[in-house]
């Protein structure tokens, strides 16, 4: 899951400025292998809380509330907006961070909640300005994109190489697409454009829930599936190899849903500028906060042909490609998760400070 990798990613962040604790329900295997599945330093420690009842946010509060209580940190960081509900009720302190992956509509019954912690924390000017129409305090939210960790992204290492250890074929043009397929992801789209596509092009899907995957092959029928290649879900810490194997990476989201066209900051985003890859992507108002004709090719959502083309041009033009590619790797650098981890720090105790003053 995408929260799950952006959870792990910064704490390790944080963890470099301060000690962070992540406290979780349970642990699916030893702690040595979750650090090395996410491919982060064990930098930050992993607690398990006992087992959580339904309603599962009034419960796993309540837990959570003991070791507030105990350990007393200078912040509390939680990214669901009915725990911040309980945690304030169990545990009523001023030095909450509230992380918004909860949508405006979903939030608008907890702008109490929600105005009583320190910071809130939200992905682009959007999402900002949705939060300020339903109440939230503008003082407190600061934008702050996904991030990345351009240390996973090593310039040495061939595209040939990793196709090797890939098992990828080394004679085609291979167009990519990682992640979740939601059907806001867009993939739909991509397997109708990969039927557009010449011959020498093939399209990988990695990724996906086997839920999604059914709906995906079931979608994808009647369709040609010579030059469509699906690859199971892998280890977050794989995601850069097959990013910097490939020849293009899209992002071909589609613009039917609310989150997908203002409110997503998809982490393939940032691990895609970085790959150092030309990014065929939908022209929508979210991506459209990172993304712009400078740094990748933008196409109509929604639009097979249009998708298909894109990634034609992003092949064939191998000069302007080259130039959206540079500036893509120069601007990613700015959304590094500890630059996110250090502006929110920053945030939060500046915030603090002024509430103390009050």
């Amino acid at each position: 899951m995408a929260n799950r990798q952006y959870t792990m990613r910064m704490c390790e962040a944080l963890s470099e400025q301060s000690e962070v604790v992540l406290y979780v329900e349970k642990l699916s295997k030893p702690l040595p292998e979750i650090y090395e599945f996410y491919g982060v330093r064990p930098s930050f420690k992993i607690r398990k809380i006992d087992c959580v009842w339904k309603p599962r946010s009034f419960w796993a509060a309540q837990r959570f509330a003991r070791y507030i209580a105990s350990e007393e940190p200078s912040f509390v960081y939680v990214a669901d907006v009915r725990l911040l509900r309980f945690l304030k009720m169990f545990a009523p302190k001023e030095n909450y961070i509230y992380e918004t992956e909860n949508l405006p509509s979903e939030i608008k019954r907890y702008v109490t909640h929600v105005n009583s912690a320190a910071a809130v924390i939200c992905y682009n000017r959007f999402f900002k300005e949705s939060l300020v129409r339903i109440g939230v305090n503008d003082d407190k939210i600061l934008i702050a994109p996904s991030g990345v960790n351009l240390e996973s992204f090593p310039l040495q290492v061939s595209k040939e190489t990793l196709r090797q250890e890939l098992k990828l074929p080394l004679t085609k043009k291979i167009v990519m697409y990682t992640g979740h397929l939601y059907e806001w992801k867009g993939a739909e789209s991509l397997l109708r454009a990969a039927s557009l596509l010449d011959s020498d092009m093939e399209v990988y899907l990695v990724g996906g829930k086997q839920a999604d995957i059914e709906r995906i092959l079931e979608s994808g029928k009647g369709l040609s599936w010579a030059n469509i290649k699906m690859i199971p879900f892998q280890p977050p810490a794989l995601a850069p190899k097959y990013q910097m194997a490939a020849d293009v990476l899209v992002v071909p989201n589609g613009c039917g849903s609310e989150n997908s066209s203002y409110y997503t900051s998809p982490l393939k985003l940032f691990q895609y500028m970085a790959a150092g890859r030309p990014i065929v992507a939908s022209d929508l108002p979210s991506l459209r906060t990172v993304l712009s004709s400078e740094n990748a090719f933008l196409v109509r959502p929604d639009d097979a042909r249009a998708l298909a083309q894109g990634i034609r041009n992003a092949l064939s033009d191998n000069r302007e490609a080259a130039r959206k590619v540079e500036r893509a790797r120069e601007e990613v650098k700015q959304y590094t998760w500890q630059k996110r981890a250090e502006r929110i720090l920053k945030f939060v105790s500046e915030e603090n400070a002024k509430s103390q003053k009050i």
